[in-house]
């Protein structure tokens, strides 16, 4: 099964209106890979590696990082996060499809000074990746599932005294939520405007 759009669509559907950028003290940028030959077929994510100094430690994300003093922009952070991340160069000229809006980034429930621009890119053949030492795992999930809701499910999260139930997508062992789960969801969002 297949989301149902094609790269050139959600070309145009995100080249209609200009990304919301937030401002931040801190920033990140995100690769959304996308990968198909006629429609979308998978989405490629990674599980990041455990780290006491990460709040995202073990987490499925997407590739991309903080944007290092060398970056021009929030553009080759992402490129240069995702060739280091998994050894993906991408071309932008050939699969940049288009940008999101930007995220706030949460933590424990709070909002914290960083905002993360998530990059759309589409590629029309699986190339051979290597994960770094940030990554523990790279994934190429089926995305019919997640746009669906097939794969839906919710995760109980501590926060603060309490928990609060989020949504979330189960990916095999693992689940999707919190961040990623919000930039996938503002894809799937704008791709849904095209049905």
């Amino acid at each position: 099964m297949q989301a149902p759009i094609g790269t050139d669509q959600l070309r145009r559907l995100l080249a209609e209106r200009a990304p919301v950028v937030r401002q931040a003290l801190h920033r990140a940028s995100v690769a959304l890979v996308l990968y198909g030959q006629s429609q979308i077929e998978t989405l490629l994510l990674i599980r990041r590696a455990e780290n006491p100094n990460d709040p995202w430690s073990g987490h499925i994300s997407l590739p991309g990082g903080h944007r290092a003093a060398e970056d021009r922009d929030e553009l080759a952070t992402t490129l240069r996060e995702t060739r280091e991340e998994v050894g993906l160069n991408l071309d932008p000229p050939r699969s940049l499809v288009g940008r999101l809006d930007d995220v706030i980034a949460v933590a424990n429930g709070q909002p914290l000074d960083l905002s993360i621009s998530p990059f759309v890119f589409t590629i029309d053949h699986l190339p051979e990746l290597r994960a770094n030492s940030e990554v523990t795992e790279i994934l190429w999930v089926p995305l019919e599932p997640l746009f669906s809701g097939a794969a839906s499910t919710q995760i109980e999260v501590p926060i603060g005294p309490g928990t609060r139930l989020l949504p979330a997508w189960r990916v095999g062992r693992y689940l999707v939520w919190g961040l990623t789960y919000r930039m996938i969801e503002m894809l799937f969002s704008r791709m849904r405007l095209a049905r």
